[in-house]
């Protein structure tokens, strides 16, 4: 029994991401995954921690996002304009929920990195597209996995009925299908739209 109420297996418990090393050691599984795509790694400062559903929910609530979520990416910049310094500079800050399997953890990684991409590059997409390529990624390094849990999460993913988290991704998975992983980077870095120009 978690503090936040959850309830896990004894199985599940033995292989639960409860601390940070084993927290990197999926993201390291994860950024070699994504690696493999063409997806360099982030130019801004990431870090990572763990959190109870609760202060997931809270957090969730407060930069108004929706749904039941097990992670969140939270991105921030700063844009220097002139001079030597000239630039922007990113700081990613990942939450994931504490005590989920190490299978489960990386299929959320993978999506939370993909959130992190999306921003350094400031891809301007509607949410559909947005939550569907993230759950490209995830979809991409469950398939590296082979136990039973892997395939519950692939089915889930590929099934599912929510218009933005399953039709985005059933989307995006048609048109890397498509255009193939390079085709696909192109197409996205096309949409690159710096925020103070974006319409509101």
């Amino acid at each position: 029994l978690f503090s936040d109420g959850r309830v896990s297996c004894l199985p599940c418990l033995q292989e639960a991401v409860s601390d940070i090393t084993t927290l990197e050691a999926a993201a390291r599984r994860v950024r070699q995954g994504i690696s493999e795509l063409g997806f360099p790694r982030p130019s801004g400062q990431l870090s990572m921690k763990l959190v109870n559903q609760d202060q997931l929910n809270r957090e969730v609530e407060r930069v108004h996002g929706r749904g039941s979520v097990r992670g969140l990416t939270l991105t921030t910049f700063r844009t220097i304009r002139g001079g030597s310094n000239a630039g922007t500079t990113f700081s990613h800050e990942v939450w994931v929920l504490a005590g989920l399997p190490v299978v489960e953890c990386v299929s959320i990684l993978a999506h939370e990195f993909g959130h992190v991409w999306l921003n350094e590059n400031f891809i301007d997409m509607s949410p559909p597209a947005v939550e569907g390529f993230c759950n490209l990624l995830s979809m991409h390094l469950l398939h590296k996995e082979t136990s039973k849990l892997a395939d519950i999460l692939r089915d889930n993913l590929a099934m599912s009925d929510d218009p933005v988290y399953g039709r985005g991704f059933r989307a995006m998975n048609q048109k890397v299908q498509k255009l193939g992983w390079a085709g696909l980077v192109r197409d996205l870095s096309s949409r690159q739209v710096p925020l103070d120009q974006r319409k509101r």
